[in-house]
């Protein structure tokens, strides 16, 4: 796509479908606007991208989730007085399409009852469809995790998780919802098996001393779940990834080789269940990993997982960041700035 200083990228796709979504933040604050393109040809081609929110505020940080015909964006959106910039959103900000992405609702502020103050930080959206095609939004309060969930009928109760940060979402092994986010400097997991009605208490899924753990994501399929995160000690950064469930992941297992960049407000993503794929940046190149199970494990021992040669997608660029997997067989995307300094290309991969 052309360079429009893309700033954020996230992306979805549907289940046994060619329909594809990307969204992203296009413009600097504060004149940042949400973008969307779509594929119906599993990306061979891409249409717009539409501008979503059209707004005099700034808006950021999207995320997008897809089930059948029905396609949800959230983002941030700054409605303090006078304009003023904060490093957090203001409110959250919603719109629907129900025809595969042709057509959008016009922006809605998010509903939450019960309501935070008017002047809260609500930031970090990310949403996912359940098995019945209900979706639900988790999101940063302050230094809380929220979810509400979103029906034909209208938006359940804003629930709060636990104390938190940066929190990722994505549909469980068992048809329900699976959510991480950070706290303490440990990734806490939670799990849904009602549509997100309700939520277990979160479950320390790392609990390490020492060593700080951020910016998690999360991925499943029938076979399991997948969970990524940066792990910091002092200088040192490394991804990590964890196979399981979220109430009974095996703890702390196989390590990444390659050191990510220092700026631990990076997340990697990752795509897939018990066998699957892991992408983050590195010195401003992309990295992609397989992840499968090792085959030396052993009965009763915590499970080990093995990763297939590192490829450096990017090759050469020093200006790519935010990769973005999704769709089966995965698809990555990233923001590339080569071309154009301080303007980002959305490629394709």
């Amino acid at each position: 796509f052309d360079p429009a200083a893309a700033v954020s990228l996230d992306a979805a796709s549907v289940e046994n479908s060619d329909n594809l979504y990307i969204v992203w933040q296009a413009g600097e604050d504060p004149d940042g606007e949400i973008l969307l393109a779509r594929s119906t040809d599993r990306g061979m081609t891409w249409l717009g991208p539409a501008t979503l929110s059209n707004s005099q505020r700034r808006s950021s940080r999207p995320c997008v989730a897809a089930y059948g015909a029905t396609v949800l964006v959230v983002w941030e959106e700054e409605i303090g007085p006078g304009g003023d910039l904060h490093f957090f959103g203001d409110a959250l900000v919603y719109s629907v399409s129900t025809d595969h992405g042709v057509n959008f609702s016009p922006p809605q502020e998010l509903p939450l009852d019960p309501a935070p103050p008017r002047a809260s930080e609500l930031a970090y959206p990310d949403a996912a469809f359940d098995a019945s095609g209900e979706a639900t939004v988790i999101f940063q309060i302050r230094t809380g995790i929220h979810a509400v969930r979103k029906s034909t009928s209208g938006f359940g109760p804003n629930l709060y998780l636990g104390f938190g940060e940066r929190p990722s979402i994505a549909a469980g092994p068992g048809g329900g919802l699976n959510a991480v986010w950070t706290a303490f400097g440990d990734i806490i997991g939670s799990e849904s098996i009602d549509g997100g009605a309700t939520w277990t208490t979160g479950n320390n899924l790392t609990n390490t001393r020492q060593i700080h753990e951020s910016s998690p994501a999360i991925s499943a399929d029938a076979s399991g779940a997948l969970v990524a995160w940066l792990e910091s000690a002092g200088s040192r950064h490394r991804v990590r990834v964890a196979a399981g469930s979220i109430t009974g992941f095996d703890p702390l297992l196989q390590r990444g080789t390659a050191p990510l960049s220092a700026d631990e407000h990076t997340r990697p993503s990752v795509f897939g269940g018990e066998f699957g794929y892991v992408a983050y940046d590195v010195a401003g190149e992309i990295t992609l990993a397989g992840i499968y199970p090792d085959p030396s494990n052993i009965p009763g021992f915590p499970r080990l997982l093995r990763f297939d040669p590192t490829l450096d997608v990017t090759r050469g660029s020093a200006h790519a960041r935010s990769p973005r997997l999704f769709a089966a067989p995965p698809i990555l995307t990233w923001l590339d700035d080569r071309a154009t300094p301080g303007k980002a290309d959305v490629f394709i991969y």
